[in-house]
């Protein structure tokens, strides 16, 4: 989460931020299969 924090500061552009949205939804794919089946 860091290092394309970093890049977004450096360099700002389409791509990254393309790169970020597909990030952030596997993430939150993570976050709801989490929900429905806790692993912890």
């Amino acid at each position: 989460m860091q290092f394309t924090f970093y890049q977004r500061i450096k360099h700002f552009n389409f791509y990254d931020e393309m790169l970020n949205v597909l990030y952030l939804g596997k993430y939150m794919a993570a976050e709801i299969s989490k929900r429905d089946m806790p692993f912890i």
